[in-house]
């Protein structure tokens, strides 16, 4: 819990001045994580899960030292979510940033359920139920759709050239695995 703490501590006081990050452009990965962060440490709270509510504010700043810095924009949200966890460092990232009053009387932050929302997903494809890859799929995507960009990846094509496809087992927006088998010969 230490070591998450100085890393936000440097977010909140870069050691060195760079561009002034209020001017960057947020980055829509980084603006999305932050509020499926909300959504996770608000619904882990409400459900008594404190561990799993950290895990999901250190993914996030993990993901803030990654790209440098964090955008003003999101300090208020993100300093709100750590109070009930590190009250007395959120007080003094509170004053920092200009809040009024104490951060304990402060409004949680609201999450925007369609930025929670995934609009490409990342699927794991099998053959013979080995792992082989993955796809880039829309989110919901049908079974069809999923196995035309599966049969199209270069990275798949040499597990499934030469083989006849026995069965395609599809969990929507979770695995795509071919049952593949050699063509039958004729005689």
């Amino acid at each position: 819990m230490r070591r998450f703490l100085e890393r936000v501590w440097r977010l909140y006081y870069p050691e060195k001045a760079t561009k002034d990050p209020s001017h960057q452009d947020v980055p829509l990965q980084l603006e999305r994580l932050l509020h499926k962060t909300i959504q996770k440490v608000s619904e882990d709270l409400e459900q008594m899960h404190p561990n799993t509510a950290v895990s999901a504010m250190m993914i996030f700043i993990n993901e803030a030292t990654r790209i440098g810095f964090l955008p003003e924009s999101m300090k208020s949200p993100f300093v709100r979510l750590l109070a009930p966890f590190a009250p007395h460092l959120a007080e003094e990232f509170w004053e920092t940033i200009g809040g009024k009053g104490s951060i304990a009387l402060a409004r949680w932050p609201e999450f925007d359920v369609e930025m929670t929302l995934d609009k490409e997903i990342e699927i794991p494809v099998q053959i013979n139920g080995k792992m082989r890859g993955t796809i880039m799929a829309r989110a919901g995507a049908s079974e069809n759709e999923a196995r035309q960009v599966a049969e199209e990846a270069e990275h798949l094509r040499k597990y499934l050239e030469g083989f006849e496809i026995a069965k395609v087992i599809f969990k929507t927006d979770r695995m795509l695995n071919f049952v593949v088998r050699p063509p039958k010969k004729e005689d």
